[in-house]
């Protein structure tokens, strides 16, 4: 909640020049974002104003609002019943987004500030990895404040843990796909990239208009530029299906996306599919397709299976979320690219 962080730091983080971060900085001072400068111990500091406070600020209570919201921070005398002479004055400051319910028990206080929804965002998105510029310049280099909160609910709406980082009904990368062919228990499968697809809500919400063509030009250009900045990437995950409740069943991340451990996956899993059918249905495959596809051998009852592309941030925040992403995903990669490389070795041996 507080800083001291100044014009330095912004000049230095964003690439804003000296004058224009110290601009930016008295700009957020007069919109009562942030505190006027304090000077202590550490030197001068500044703090981030409660959305709930500044909310209220902007609402213009009412004297009666203001003598609740007061009662409601102090904790001295907190509303306990709706027998409270000040009681029906919280609702309106409720639908003003000031204050909030609780689920206390009889006794405790029933009202307390509007709690924040907490985004957790990493430490490298501010300072990068050392070299070049850093990513928030990159951001501000976009000129469109919309890409500001489209990352931010990047990071928000990401699940590592369960879909690998944004559920993939969201936004995904699309793959043409083709049944090659079907050795043993297991079916190869092509894939060439097809563009990409999305839904409005929740992630592109802020992007809707009457014109939905333009829209959709827009929020097109906007994360192609988030991608092109290097804060968001699609990483390859081959899926049970498209449907709601189909899982990913493993990483497939093509050149330059990912993880290196996540690359090997899909690299041993071209292989082996290249092993497994012959040179005519690879070339088959295409025409089909239009294009040489990636190939991964997938179990036979799997037939809804897909190739899409999972977005995910590119700095990712050092979490419990992250670690069970880790855990989930990424330590499971070393078994797959194994079981592709024993499969490679077998359909090498029958072909002999």
């Amino acid at each position: 909640m507080t800083t001291l962080a100044g014009m330095t730091a912004i000049h230095e983080r964003t690439g804003l020049s000296r004058g224009r971060a110290d601009a930016a900085l008295k700009t957020l001072e007069r919109a009562g974002l942030i505190t006027l400068p304090t000077t202590g111990k550490k030197g001068i500091r500044r703090s981030l104003m409660r959305w709930s406070l500044l909310q209220a600020v902007r609402s213009k209570l009412t004297p009666k609002q203001s003598k609740v919201l007061e009662r409601v921070l102090s904790k001295k005398k907190p509303i306990l019943s709706g027998s409270d002479p000040d009681y029906q004055t919280t609702y309106s400051l409720i639908a003003k987004g000031v204050i909030e319910a609780t689920d206390a028990a009889p006794g405790k206080p029933r009202f307390r500030p509007a709690q924040p929804e907490w985004g957790w965002l990493p430490h490298t998105l501010v300072d990068g990895f050392g070299q070049g510029d850093t990513p928030l310049a990159r951001l501000r280099q976009i000129q469109d404040k919309r890409a500001i909160p489209l990352l931010m609910d990047c990071y928000r709406l990401a699940n590592l843990a369960e879909d690998g980082s944004l559920p993939w009904q969201f936004v995904r990368q699309k793959f043409k796909r083709k049944e090659i062919y079907t050795r043993g228990h297991f079916t190869v499968w092509g894939f060439v990239s097809d563009g990409s697809t999305g839904t409005w809500e929740p992630l592109f919400t802020r992007f809707r208009g009457e014109d939905q063509d333009a829209a959709s030009a827009d929020l097109w250009r906007i994360f192609g530029a988030l991608r092109g900045a290097g804060l968001v990437e699609y990483v390859g995950h081959i899926v049970e299906g498209l449907n709601e409740g189909a899982q990913a069943l493993h990483a497939y991340a093509l050149p330059n996306t990912g993880e290196e451990i996540e690359r090997a996956v899909a690299m041993a899993a071209d292989r082996v599919g290249r092993a497994m059918i012959s040179d005519a249905k690879y070339e088959a495959a295409k025409t089909e397709l239009g294009a040489y596809p990636w190939l991964c051998p997938v179990r036979s009852h799997v037939t809804n299976v897909e190739l899409v592309g999972i977005v995910r941030p590119v700095h990712r925040p050092h979490t419990r979320m992250t670690a069970a992403w880790s855990r989930n995903f990424l330590s499971q990669c070393a078994e797959h690219t194994a079981l592709f490389e024993s499969l490679r070795e077998n359909a090498l041996k029958s072909a002999a």
